[in-house]
């Protein structure tokens, strides 16, 4: 699956800490502090690990260097096997939609043209048009949602299939180390905003301690995992 294609040239070949065989697919891992700006964007979006592919068969996997020291057992080649497997499974979802969608968008589009070529009433093709087009809209947005659930399935199975492969202590002993390594990260990342707006003497506020925790996955919008599962979706 293509996730994140515009950073995947990012890597550089000497940086790289690990390369996986996995099947088909080829893993390469490197520390996102190697890049400052992307460790800028993307820890400020509470995300410290970042999947990379433009073609769906080689991956890369950056990881914010203390995050990957705490939870070294998530990134193992079994784990790393279950994410992949799940991007490919989410490839094919998307895959399904494309090709039920794209024709259907044809059809419609077609089917406008002819409406405003061959209906001689202005005011009786464009109520057709208002109301095919409205139910494109609403056949979409349910097709949309179909696939999101199954995104959201998918991903549950990959988090239980975790689970099981680590033993529930291990799991929630990571699950905690995470929380932990995130409030410690962004408590120092506070402090030391706090004090250079001091000795600055201005009345700025210090970063939010609102930052999102959790990491964005797309294209998953809506998920019945618990709010500590999520975070295990890189």
């Amino acid at each position: 699956m293509k996730i994140n294609p515009r950073i995947y040239d990012y890597a550089v070949e000497e940086n790289k800490l690990e390369s996986q065989e996995l099947g088909e697919h080829n893993l390469e891992m490197y520390k996102l502090n190697d890049y400052p700006d992307l460790l800028e964007e993307f820890t400020n979006k509470g995300k410290f690990a970042v999947w990379s592919s433009v073609d769906g068969k080689n991956y890369r996997l950056f990881i914010e260097e203390g995050y990957l020291e705490k939870l070294k057992p998530l990134y193992s080649k079994k784990i790393n096997g279950i994410w992949l497997d799940f991007w490919d499974k989410c490839e094919k979802i998307g895959n399904k939609f494309r090709i039920i969608v794209l024709p259907i968008t044809l059809v419609i589009i077609v089917g406008i043209f002819l409406i405003s070529m061959l209906v001689p009433s202005k005011m009786v093709s464009t109520i057709l048009i208002i109301s095919i087009s409205a139910l494109f809209l609403i056949g979409l947005l349910i097709f949309r949602k179909i696939s999101n659930n199954k995104f959201a399935e998918a991903n549950k199975e990959s988090v239980d299939l975790i689970k099981q492969y680590l033993g529930a202590k291990k799991f929630e002993s990571l699950l905690e180390a995470q929380r932990s390594y995130l409030d410690e990260y962004f408590g120092y990342n506070d402090e030391e905003q706090t004090e250079e707006d001091n000795s600055l003497n201005t009345q700025d506020e210090a970063l939010s301690e609102e930052l999102p925790l959790e990491n964005e996955k797309e294209p998953v919008e809506e998920n019945n995992e618990s709010e500590d599962e999520k975070t295990f979706k890189e």
